[in-house]
């Protein structure tokens, strides 16, 4: 099997703001990474570098 990529919406650190909007606070400023749930220009900024894998969520 391959390496794995890592993206952001399965990362610990993303953090949701509202409408569509998701920020990175791992690197050296806040970033948005997803606007309108589309990846920016910011998205991955991080290079993978500070990656976190999310725990898996189950329904209540």
């Amino acid at each position: 099997m391959g390496k794995r990529m890592a993206i952001c919406e399965f990362c610990k650190n993303l953090i949701e703001i509202g409408d569509g909007d998701f920020i990175c606070c791992e690197c050296e400023e806040p970033a948005v990474v997803i606007s309108n749930y589309k990846s920016t220009n910011d998205y991955l900024k991080c290079s993978s570098r500070k990656y976190r894998k999310a725990g898996v969520r189950k329904c209540p």
